[in-house]
């Protein structure tokens, strides 16, 4: 994979997987674009659905020959759906956006630009092994992750 890749954006990448997967690419020479909900250099949370668009506007503005775009955002909140005090609707509703909605909407955002250019490119959406082995604390979790699949 690569060896298609020249410009790879990675969304979530502040720490864990997504911080792993930009020293990995950077460490292969490719440029990488590094954003999060945390980062000062480009700030990007996927949460912020109405902004997506024009996020994505400024980045194929920024870096035209972006090819490759990887989404490892993600919010996992603990709850039981027996206590109701361990959430919200809103907590639950910020959960579902940032790890289904937000994937979807960014999706549909890049997926014109990708094949627009004369060369492979890659999307990629990362989900979890709690799609396919739940656990109870995180009912809202599981099912998202696994209608990422």
């Amino acid at each position: 994979m690569t060896a298609n890749i020249d410009t790879i954006l990675i969304l979530g990448a502040t720490s864990g997987i997504g911080g792993a997967f930009a020293r990995y690419f950077h460490a292969k020479g490719k440029k990488v674009i590094a954003a999060g909900r945390r980062l000062d250099i480009f700030e990007f949370n996927i949460e912020n659905i109405g902004a997506i668009k024009s996020k994505f506007a400024e980045l194929f503005t920024l870096y035209p020959i972006l090819d490759t775009v990887v989404v490892i955002a993600g919010k996992i909140e603990t709850l039981s759906f027996a206590n109701a005090s361990t959430s919200t609707a809103v907590s639950i509703v910020s959960e579902i956006t940032t790890n289904f909605t937000g994937p979807i909407i960014i999706a549909r955002t890049v997926i014109l630009h990708l094949l627009s250019l004369t060369r492979p490119t890659t999307f990629i959406t990362v989900s979890s092994a709690l799609a396919y082995i739940p656990l109870r604390e995180y009912p809202v979790y599981n099912g998202i992750k696994s209608g990422l699949y």
